[in-house]
């Protein structure tokens, strides 16, 4: 395939949304990540699925 016209900027937003571009966006990530662990984010059945999924 080619990609010569391939426009890449649509991958960078995925990132786009938790980063921002103010000191926090270390303590918002580790925010998330902590909540995301400890099942604050998922229903208790996926929370098992994620964890115990290779």
């Amino acid at each position: 395939m080619d990609y010569t016209h391939q426009n890449p900027s649509y991958a960078t937003a995925a990132g786009g949304v938790i980063s921002t571009a103010d000191d926090s966006t270390a303590d918002d990530l580790a925010t998330w990540i902590r909540a995301l662990v400890t099942g604050k984010v998922l229903i208790p059945a996926f929370q098992r699925q994620w964890l115990h999924n290779p």
